[in-house]
């Protein structure tokens, strides 16, 4: 999926987790890739995100809507990166 200049990868996977008790256990989540739009193998920045703790649900509708919050808030940061990026390609 493509947002602003980035491109996301959303893979479910298994997460652990501690819950507010102190126990570990491995949650249903997400892996989210922010890519390169340009290059969708390039991966810029990534995180995980569990049903139960950063996602209300476990649903890619969900974790697509964390997706395009994160890059709202750190589009900054994530421009600068996909500059050094690019700029290192084209030095090489």
């Amino acid at each position: 999926m493509t947002y602003r200049e980035f491109y996301i990868r959303i893979t479910a996977q298994k997460i652990a987790k501690t819950a507010p008790d102190g126990n570990s256990a491995l949650c249903n989540g997400f892996l989210i890739q922010i890519c390169d739009s340009k290059d969708k193998n390039t991966v810029i920045d990534f995180f995980t995100a569990a049903a139960g703790f950063e996602l209300l649900e476990n649903s890619v509708a969900e974790a697509e809507q964390l997706a395009k919050d994160y890059i709202n808030m750190e589009a900054k940061k994530l421009r600068q990166l996909l500059d050094e990026y690019h700029s290192f390609q084209e030095q090489s």
